[in-house]
């Protein structure tokens, strides 16, 4: 993480339409996290491809925010936990590299304070799986 201070709790960016909880009930839009059920305090990133001249709105642009790459936008990774290690980058959008980057992401976002030791213990059971 690189001494970068704590990310938001993904349940406070994750906790409507198409993202995370989805406490309202309504279905994922597959094809992008649609601007139009966001919550008020949810940024709406407004993308254009300069080479086909394409727009797209979006509340997460998924991998595409990592990568840069168009094709890779609103592209999410919701692996389960078999064979982890050899799976990286990780969380949905490929934000976090490693896992022990995991165990921190997650320990700075909702509020744990682990040892050392938990955090190895953590990242080395993860790495097991």
């Amino acid at each position: 993480m690189g001494g970068a201070s704590a990310p938001p709790p993904s349940s406070g960016c994750h906790n409507a339409a198409n993202n995370g909880q989805n406490v309202e009930g309504l279905l994922f839009d597959v094809q992008a996290s649609s601007p139009a059920f966001r919550k008020a305090d949810m940024a709406v990133y407004t993308l254009r491809n300069t080479a086909t001249g394409e727009t797209l709105q979006t509340t997460d642009p998924g991998l595409g925010f990592v990568t840069g790459r168009w094709a890779d936008l609103n592209r999410f990774k919701t692996p389960n936990l078999r064979g982890l290690a050899a799976r990286a980058p990780y969380l949905h959008n490929g934000i976090v590299g490693s896992l022990p980057g995991v165990v921190t992401f997650y320990e700075q976002a909702l509020g744990f304070d682990f040892t050392p030791r938990e955090e190895e213990d953590l990242a080395a059971f993860l790495n097991a799986l």
